[in-house]
């Protein structure tokens, strides 16, 4: 009933876990379990903001689904979890709340609970507690906004997390403590 998906997320060990889970603009988060054939509303009930149409932006699913049925959804009004698969949702305690941009788990989320979320109108937020709390990740550079966030495949080992935001990217090799600009324009451009 929205055909207006801002993200979808596909369960690690696809296809022998079908699992799949869509973020819409206005309705919600759905999930298949058959491939995408079928699809139904999750229970996850927010009271939207007449601020913006755009309400349900990212989700992040924990890389040891279903055996850790954990999942985020990023929303204008705030950041939710369920630990069952979307059956049951909580808000986290994040402020401010607009969270809804970009949501990544580290690759190994069931043992160190590593998340970040870029925001809307802040700067990156990090939890190393599975969501429990919540933090700045930016303290050595300014970000108003962040836009986007990537975790690498090895942030066990090499800690590596990229943020986009105003003014470029910036690359931090010790999970987020700190952080360099990476340089994104043509060589020996402006």
């Amino acid at each position: 009933t929205d055909p207006d998906a801002n993200d979808i997320v596909v369960a690690p060990g696809y296809p022998q876990c079908q699992d799949l889970f869509a973020a819409t603009r206005d309705r919600g988060v759905f999930r298949s379990r058959d491939g995408g054939a079928t699809w139904a509303l999750t229970a996850l009930d927010v009271k939207r903001t007449p601020q913006t149409d755009n309400h349900f932006t990212s989700l992040a699913l924990s890389s040891d689904y279903p055996a850790d049925p954990t999942l985020y959804c990023g929303s204008f009004e705030g950041l939710f979890f369920s630990n069952d698969a979307g059956d049951h949702w909580l808000e986290s305690n994040v402020s401010p709340t607009r969270i809804g941009r970009h949501l990544k788990l580290s690759p190994d989320f069931p043992n160190d609970g590593v998340a970040f979320g870029a925001t809307y109108g802040n700067p990156l937020i990090k939890t190393t507690d599975r969501g429990d709390s919540w933090q700045l990740a930016n303290t050595n550079f300014r970000g108003v906004s962040s836009y986007s966030v990537a975790v690498s495949p090895d942030f066990v080992t090499d800690g590596i997390v990229l943020v986009g935001v105003i003014g470029g990217v910036r690359r931090s090799g010790d999970g987020g403590e700190t952080w360099d600009p990476l340089e994104t324009g043509p060589p020996g451009g402006p």
